[in-house]
Order: C-alpha cells, then structure tokens, then sequence
C-alpha cells in the first residue's frame, strides 16, 4: 500500500501540471484572440512599424532586466558565498526560458546548477530561494498595494511606496540579523527548548535546520539591501518596458498601471506553478479587466509584445549562457549535501 500513494501523488502532480499548462495556453489564445480584434489592426500596424531605435531599447531594457534578476540573487547569498556574478545572471537567463515549460524545469534546472556546479548545499539552496522571495514581496508587496488602492501615482501613492519599502526592509533585516548567527541560533535554540514537544528541538540542532537557518544571515547582511536595490531598478525597468509598448500600440496606459501590470506580470511569472506560457499575458488582461482600466482589451497586445520580446531574448542569450555554465558537464558532478 505505502508504494501506491507515492505513484498516485505523482500522477495527481502530473495532471496538474498538464492542466495548468492547458490553462496557460487557454488564456494566450483568448488574448491572442483578443489582440486580433478589428479595433485592435491599427496598433498591430504600429508594431509592424516600430522603428529600430524602439526595438534597440526594448531588447535593452529586456536584457537589463534579466541582468537585475540574476543579480539579485548573486546579492541575496554573497553573505553566505562567493559565486561569480555573471554565472549566476546566466542561470537566471537559462532557467527563465525552462519556465515556460511545466513540471518545475526552470526550478530543477537552477537546483542542478547551484547544487552541483557551485557546491551549495540544497537546503541552503531552499533558504536563499526564500530569501529571494521574500526580497521580492518587500518591493513589490508596496508598489501593487498601492497602486491598487490609489490607482494614480499622486502624494498618498509615494507615502505608501516610498515609506513601506524602507521600513519593510528594515524591520525585515532587523528580524534576521536577531536570528541569524550561533547568538541568533541560540535565541531559536532557546525557544525550541521551552516548547512542550521534543521535535522542535531536535529539528533546531539538526544539520537540516543549520542550512535552513542560513537563509537568517542573508537576509540580516548589508548585501540584502543590494539585492533590494537591484529588485527596485528591475521594477522601474520592466514598468518603463511595459509602458514604451503601450505607447508604441497607441494604448492609453498610465504610469502607475504600468508599474501595477508590469510588476503582476513578473510575480505571475515566478508563482506560475505550471509553466509561464500564457499565464503571465492571460493574468494581467484579467487583472485590467477586474480593475476596469479604461480600454481593458487592448491589454492584450501589450502582454504579448511583452512576451515575445523576452522570449526572442532569451532565446538569443540561451546559447551564451549555456557556453558560460556548460551544463552538459554536470553529469559527472556528484550532488552536493
């Protein structure tokens, strides 16, 4: 019995995967659909006529972008090891091009690299990954609240954006640097002990928890704060990509909504638990449409120029990367614990 459940996860995981790809897929098509409009044929003529100065910057804004990725994640575990940054933006790039495919490619991809090629423990690997995540909430987490409840970038907007950054971040650091080290260890440690059951403790001086506990000293180390810097620039990036499209297609998009797209379009993409393919662009239609933005539909256009800038990209930058990580090599690298 103990050998059916694992082989009937599996296959529900599976299923899962296929249907949310199908999803994914389902809502390209109705944006695709959406794009395709009659009212829609003159900003698809302006797209067939974008000048080269016009793609010259979207190409470079989509590649500082995934340069701003990859080094927030160098940043988040400098604290903890040396990589090289520009392997690390290489991974970044690889690994964003696997997600938009299902069955957690981009994920296994970057465990395989940093496991492997840049000897980080996978628990380790677990923490920094949290790390990362949570670099992203503290920016973006402010940026859709308030654009959401304001709509506008006026005086309350920069209150709430330009005051709960900093002071998430802060407190955020502060949290971590109390927990982090054999002093903050030992505050868990402590805690742990007084709790009625055992296995608190027990997990607390495990080796487990010790690279889990890793993830502490990231967020509590000044890099932290380079990691939200980065974080912050690729916001104004991708919102300054996102809004150059809509002024090339002709369509009426405020700075503010295109910080709030831009910025649901990126967290869309690294929540998609089933590849990113349509997701992203069928997200943020729907998001323009529950908002009732003036001219919602004309979204769409947008969202898929978006896309397939960064996939042309990608798939332009896919082959440098993989000469810089030379990934067929990992195979005869042994996992590291």
């Amino acid at each position: 019995m103990s050998g059916v459940i694992p082989k009937r996860r599996s296959f529900l995981g599976t299923l899962v995967q296929i249907g949310g790809f199908a999803l994914g897929i389902a809502a390209l098509a109705w944006c695709v659909h959406l794009a395709l409009k009659p009212e829609h044929q003159d900003a698809l003529s302006k797209l067939r006529g974008m000048t080269l100065t016009d793609a010259a910057i979207l190409a470079g804004l989509t590649v500082v972008s995934f340069a701003l990725n990859g080094l927030c994640f160098w940043a988040t575990i400098r604290a903890q090891k040396r990589l090289n940054p520009l392997d690390v933006i290489a991974t970044n790039c690889l690994a964003t091009l696997l997600a938009v495919v299902p069955f957690k490619a981009s994920l296994i991809f970057r465990l395989v690299i940093h496991n492997r090629r840049d000897h980080v423990p996978l628990l380790t690997i677990g923490a920094w990954f949290a790390a990362v995540a949570l670099g992203m909430m503290l920016v973006l987490g402010p940026i859709i609240a308030a654009t959401m409840l304001r709509g506008q970038i006026d005086s309350a907007w920069q209150i709430l954006v330009f005051t709960g950054i900093p002071v998430l971040s802060v407190l955020a650091m502060f949290l971590a640097r109390q927990a982090a080290g054999e002093v903050g260890l030992a505050r868990i440690q402590r805690i742990a002990a007084v709790l009625p059951s055992s296995l608190p403790r027990k997990f607390t001086a495990s080796n487990a928890f010790m690279q889990l506990h890793s993830g502490c000293s990231m967020v509590g180390s000044p890099w932290f704060a380079a990691n939200l810097a980065f974080r912050v620039l690729d916001v104004i990036v991708q919102a300054a990509r996102f809004h150059i499209i809509a002024v090339v297609l002709g369509v009426d998009v405020n700075y503010a909504n295109s910080l709030l797209l831009s910025s649901s379009y990126f967290l869309i993409g690294v929540l998609a638990p089933s590849g990113t393919a349509g997701s992203r662009e069928g997200g943020i239609t729907g998001l323009a449409k529950l908002r009732a933005i003036p001219g919602w539909q004309s979204i769409a256009p947008v969202a898929l120029t978006v896309g397939a800038c960064e996939l042309i990209i990608l798939l332009i930058l896919a082959p440098f990367a993989a000469l810089i990580l030379k990934p067929w090599k990992l195979r005869q690298q042994p996992p590291h614990s």
